[in-house]
């Protein structure tokens, strides 16, 4: 975690060079990816009978000792057919172009559950993806089960060693306050929400003193869908995101189509896991 801490740290150093551009009411995109704010929420759940569109505001804040500050916003859709078919999208931030000029990216990933297909494609051309190209995978069913023979005491010996180096990287040990936060109405919905607070003791990262970090999540039962997320740490910023003007009217078909101008292209069948 600590090369991507540094990473998100240069990022946001070099997006200092955007600031003007950012002084206007709602700054176009942050250079670079939005940290945290879609995990284990941004994903739309595949559920026949409950349909719905809605905006995603995407936004980030990062308050430096300085001073200095750094703000950035941006919208996608997300949506979800009376079949079950997804549409997600995350925004991914903005990258600098050939032109001097920030261009934002965004992953798209729609699923559909009858068919077993998924088909992704990243809009922005940002130069290391394949531009205006969509990828199309199909599923197959999983393979009959294989009996395995029993590990050898080499292996037995390595997968021991393999779990103890997980368990010394998994988060460190510390107060850990899980919090009710009731119900709220969001874009239209009632969702509850919930909040995870984790103190980081004092010296287990090189800290002098205790951190606080936060998640929040606020769930929509009738939806089976998150329509907010907020992760804030002093170290990284606060970054979330919020699902807006929610419909629940069955979304446009077009929505779960390819765009106009992308090349197709089909990948081996993906193996499902059982």
């Amino acid at each position: 975690m600590s090369w991507m801490r540094g990473w998100f740290v240069a990022v946001a150093i070099a997006g200092a060079v955007a600031t003007s551009a950012w002084a206007q009411n709602e700054p176009p995109c942050r250079l670079g990816s939005f940290p945290f704010a879609y995990a284990g929420g941004a994903s739309v759940l595949h559920k026949a009978g409950a349909p719905f569109s809605a905006t995603v505001k995407w936004t980030f804040d990062h308050q430096l000792p300085d001073g200095n500050a750094f703000h950035a916003v941006e919208r996608t859709t997300q949506a979800r057919d009376s079949a079950g078919r997804t549409r997600a999208e995350r925004a991914q931030g903005c990258y600098r172009g050939e032109d001097g000029q920030l261009h934002a990216r965004t992953d798209v990933t729609i699923y559909d559950p009858v068919a077993k297909i998924t088909t992704f494609w990243t809009t922005g051309n940002w130069p290391p993806f394949q531009q205006n190209v969509a990828i199309v995978r199909h599923q197959v069913p999983p393979s009959p089960a294989v009996a395995r023979p029993a590990p050898t005491a080499e292996e037995q010996a390595a997968a021991l060693a393999r779990q103890n180096l997980a368990a010394s990287e998994q988060e460190p040990p510390g107060d850990v306050r899980n919090i009710s936060l009731g119900t709220m109405t969001i874009g239209g919905v009632t969702a509850e929400g919930s909040r995870v607070v984790r103190t980081i003791p004092a010296g287990w990262e090189g800290n002098e003193l205790k951190l606080e970090s936060m998640r929040e999540y606020w769930m929509s039962k009738d939806l089976t869908l998150y329509v907010k997320s907020v992760f804030d740490d002093l170290r990284e910023g606060r970054s979330a995101f919020e699902l807006q003007d929610i419909n629940l009217q069955e979304p446009d078909a077009s929505l779960f189509q390819v765009p106009q101008g992308y090349t197709v292209r089909e990948q081996s069948p993906v193996q499902a896991s059982r």
